[in-house]
């Protein structure tokens, strides 16, 4: 897809101004030497975490290896706020869900690429082929962020891949364990001069389990993954510099339920390419970047008795996007820009192919009063082709109070924006093997959202923090899980609302206590027309309480390392064909234990076991989940 004309005079305003920041490697360093943690994602330019109103969780690498998860959706879950659901293990369909909101309102960066599916259901990004091993750092936005990142980001998920300060550094990781699997991952990466790189590839196997019960074969599905990555920066002079970012993913996925007659031997191909190239300028105050993306997706589901194919299709989601940063003075800051995104949606089957774009312009002021207080307001401004012109509002604020052994900070956010309904949503419902009762066109979904907390940071690692939020949406589109007929949009207000609390405990230099709990009280509709519902019945697969809690225990002078996590789960319910009513979910809790023994600076071996305790559960209707499970490791460092 070609980027339209009538959006280059933002590209063309964007190089005559001669562009922004040293390459993002440099950006990164910084980060690392800071004593004070710096966050990007909230507002858009660097900020430390202190000063932020909004709610922010951030993974480091560490964290990431001492999980030790292939895949980051099964870390994301030990997150306050944070909702997953699998059907049917390694590769089947994840949605990450952030404070009871749909999966497709989470908007999924890699290194500044939106690698959401335009051939996707609701354009969702695909979690399940997001494998843990090249990325070193996440950060986790929670709350309506349509303002900042366009219409329909009801939360960002933001990650990074590996870099370093050193010429040359690479590591190399082999893991084999249970249900066959297998994975192999590689790191290149270093700054030299004017250059920093770095290059990633991973490959993951699995033999799996049966995905579904009514597979009464129970023969297994499993999963295969093949993930290179590559980002490369070039500081041209002293205030310009250029990054490229290729990715590429290869994934292969056994199911369970295709074609007619249904079949439950099916196979799920999914290719992804993905790129960025971005421009990056400095000035004393003044500080701009011009980059285009482009993501690609092919997707196919074939029946692997008959070769009959039940999809077919391809998705491109293409953005060209200027953000510029203006230091006014020591209390106010300017973040702006603007952007065209262009999505594109072709049934290959169908021969069915539909395009739509998007122009969209923000400011955001971000005031620093006092040392204490700080508050950004900001609007965005949206022109969708198909469902018109709308704007965003967000306002955040944070007050930093001196208390006994710490600093406590009074914050709070509230952000609104919409969602124009998808073009999967559009051409399903049109699509001549739909019910003739079936809506035929939708509105746009608004949605607005709150939340204030507290937040008590103690000495090291400790803190405590309290969260209260709210989300409403506004004509809600859904598809009818109880009687698969369609896609139902209603006209009421569909909530979600709730406490999160978290907190750590250092309680020496051995010992590191972890929790968090998430109560989320969602309700569909009062007009909600999906079936065996009624208003004010539970959303689908919303657990109402998560508890997590870790200890992680460190001895030999951090030699050894050893943690255990556990999650409990309650008060889930789903929609199952045909039912007249909510099906409740068992309540279940799973317990995950990891070591991992430093030999040296250059090796580390380690182990982890999931589901230790053989907890039999589900988190899909139908879906099986892994039992006990384990796996051995090794990491050399070069």
């Amino acid at each position: 897809m070609v980027l339209r004309l009538n959006f280059a005079v933002v590209a063309s305003l964007s190089f005559i101004s001669t562009l922004c920041c040293a390459p993002a490697f440099a950006e990164s360093n910084a980060k690392e030497q800071s004593l004070e943690e710096i966050i990007v994602v909230a507002n858009r330019s660097e900020v430390p975490i202190r000063q932020v109103g909004s709610t922010v969780s951030v993974l480091t690498e560490e964290d990431l290896a001492i999980r030790q998860n292939s895949l980051l959706a099964d870390t994301l879950r030990s997150v306050p706020g944070v909702q997953v659901s699998q059907s049917g293990g390694l590769g089947k369909t994840t949605s990450v869900r952030l404070r009871g909101e749909e999966a497709h309102r989470t908007l999924l960066l890699i290194d500044g690429i939106n690698v959401a599916d335009a051939s996707s259901v609701q354009i969702a990004p695909h979690f399940e082929d997001l494998l843990s091993s090249q990325i070193g750092r996440v950060e986790i936005l929670r709350g309506p962020q349509g303002m900042m990142y366009g219409a329909d980001a009801g939360g960002v998920v933001s990650l990074s891949s590996k870099t370093s300060t050193k010429p040359f550094e690479a590591d190399l990781a082999l893991e084999g364990g249970s249900y066959k699997t297998h994975t192999q991952a590689g790191n290149i990466r270093g700054t030299t001069g004017a250059l920093g790189y770095s290059l990633s590839a991973s490959n993951l196997s699995n033999e799996g389990f049966n995905a579904r019960e009514i597979d009464t074969e129970n023969e297994k599905d499993g999963y295969q993954n093949t993930t290179l990555h590559g980002r490369f920066g070039v500081q041209l002079t002293n205030s310009t510099g250029v990054e490229l970012v290729l990715r590429d993913v290869d994934a292969e996925a056994e199911f369970d339920g295709c074609g007619w007659p249904t079949s439950m031997d099916c196979l799920a191909e999914s290719q992804s390419r993905a790129y960025r190239v971005a421009v990056h300028s400095t000035e004393e105050n003044y500080q701009q970047v011009v980059s285009l993306s482009k993501n690609t997706t092919e997707r196919a589901n074939i029946g692997l008795s008959d070769g009959s194919v039940s999809l077919d299709s391809r998705g491109e989601v293409s953005q060209l996007q200027y953000l510029g940063r203006y230091q006014f003075n020591n209390v106010l800051k300017f973040v702006f820009g603007a952007d065209r995104k262009e999505e594109a949606f072709y049934n290959l089957l169908s021969e069915v192919e539909q395009e739509r774009g998007n122009n969209g312009v923000f400011v955001d002021a971000q005031v620093s009063l006092t040392d204490s207080f700080f508050y950004t307001i900001g609007a965005r401004h949206d022109d969708n082709e198909d469902f018109g012109r709308h704007t965003s509002l967000r306002l955040t604020g944070a007050y930093l109070l001196p208390v006994s052994h710490g600093e406590l900070k009074l914050k709070g956010s509230y952000g609104t924006g919409f969602r124009a309904p998808s073009l999967y949503e559009i051409n399903y419902n049109n699509g001549s093997y739909v019910a003739e009762d079936a809506p035929k066109s939708f509105v746009e979904e608004q949605s607005k959202g709150f939340d204030f907390g507290l937040e008590w940071q103690l000495a090291g690692e400790s803190y405590i923090e309290a969260v209260l939020f709210s989300t409403t949406i506004e004509d809600e589109i859904y598809f009818d899980l109880a009687n698969f007929c369609c896609y139902l949009q209603d006209e009421g207000e569909t909530d979600s609302k709730g406490i999160e609390l978290s907190g750590a405990w250092e309680q020496s230099e051995h010992l590191l206590l972890g929790a968090n709990y998430t109560y989320n009280r969602t309700a569909l509709s009062d007009s909600t027309t999906l079936s065996g519902a009624k208003g004010g019945d539970p959303r689908a697969r919303r657990p109402k309480h998560i508890v997590n809690l870790s200890a992680q225990t460190f001895w030999l002078e951090k030699r050894l390392q050893l943690a255990l996590f556990m999650r409990s789960i309650s008060d889930s319910v789903d929609y199952p064909f045909g039912a007249d009513s909510a099906k409740a979910l068992d309540d279940y809790q799973v317990l995950d234990f990891s070591a991992r023994w430093t030999f040296d600076s250059t090796a580390q071996a380690y182990i982890r076991a999931s589901n230790v305790l053989d907890e039999d559960y589900q988190e899909v209707d139908g879906y099986n989940t892994a039992g006990a499970s384990a796996y051995i490791g090794m990491r050399l460092s070069f």
